[in-house]
């Protein structure tokens, strides 16, 4: 259990065997246990193997979500290949993604391109949208939750997770006051990850930070960033980057709206971001943009890293 913003236990060095691995090195660690790289000794697999921390390993939601993670199969999606128990610890294997994560190349204080993130949030929104028909919903979505490779393959981890608000949130190699906050404001009442409309705030919020280098939402301390949001709201973000484009800087104001004028889910999020970015790449191109290819939600159709994928949606995707 975390004891004063700490895990009950320190994490396992590099070379200690955890059942059926041998770990290779800490990732991170957050309010529900440690993260390592490890390789499955079996088939000699390399895996990022999440180790729960003390009562979470006897949360009964725990192997319900888990099965149900393990089913889910989607290109933008960070595989669950297994869960066990080894000792008194429950532990999750999943497919080890190389690369960074979103959370890093922020930190470096990078402003990232318009329309690329847009490609980035889009993929990380039909994921999400693939996990909520599965009944899944991701309980703590943050740029540390998404990870591009080499190649720009997106994949987004922690889906299914039970994690509830911990007070231990990011904090980038920033000055006080400057922490990052991503969640929706009416989570400061309570907190329901499946609700859609929570969902797109925070990709919003995520998609901000990328084309403008900061975060809508900041302080030393949750509530003091929600203060901040209900005396001043969220400033423009043509504002803090006048080259926005005026049509991404739209999307972004109908996504970080108060709810009740906020756009209203993940498939409307979806059109519109295809539509705006599907245009924006035909400009360039000359052409139109490529047809959407069905979202993969079955074992063994997922695409290989690395293949292009288009920006437009199809009302024939799954």
């Amino acid at each position: 259990m975390v004891t004063g913003g700490k895990l009950s236990a320190d994490p396992m060095p590099a070379g200690a065997k955890f059942g059926r691995f041998r770990v290779l090195g800490a990732i991170g660690q957050d309010s529900t246990g440690y993260l390592y790289r490890a390789r499955q000794e079996e088939g000699n697999r390399l895996v990022a193997l999440r180790v729960l921390d003390g009562d979470r390993s006897k949360d009964t939601r725990v192997v319900e979500l888990a099965d149900r993670a393990v089913r889910l199969r989607h290109k933008n999606v960070q595989q669950c290949l297994l869960l066990g128990r080894q000792g008194k610890s429950r532990y999750f294997a999943f497919e080890y993604t190389p690369g960074s994560s979103l959370r890093r190349r922020l930190e470096r204080g990078e402003t990232m391109k318009p329309y690329r993130s847009l490609r980035v949030i889009w993929r990380v929104a039909r994921a999400l949208r693939a996990a909520g028909r599965k009944g899944l919903a991701h309980g703590d979505l943050r740029p540390s939750s998404i990870q591009i490779s080499a190649t720009g393959t997106v994949k987004v981890s922690g889906i299914g997770m039970p994690l509830e608000v911990s007070g231990e949130f990011e904090r980038f190699q920033a000055p006080r006051g400057s922490i990052p906050f991503y969640a929706a404001p009416e989570e400061m009442k309570d907190r329901n990850p499946s609700d859609e409309r929570r969902t797109v705030f925070t990709l919003g919020a995520i998609l901000y930070h990328m084309v403008t280098g900061q975060a809508p939402l900041f302080g030393d301390t949750l509530k003091e960033a929600m203060l901040r949001y209900a005396d001043h709201g969220i400033e423009p973000a043509e504002r803090v980057n006048p080259k926005l484009p005026r049509p991404v800087a739209l999307l972004l104001a109908r996504m970080l709206a108060p709810y009740s004028h906020r756009m209203e889910g993940l498939d409307a999020l979806i059109q519109a971001i295809g539509e705006l970015a599907g245009t924006r790449l035909a400009e360039r191109s000359g052409t139109a943009p490529e047809a959407a290819t069905p979202e993969s939600t079955e074992p063994g159709a997922a695409q290989p890293d690395g293949v292009a994928e288009p920006i437009t949606d199809s009302s024939a995707a799954a």
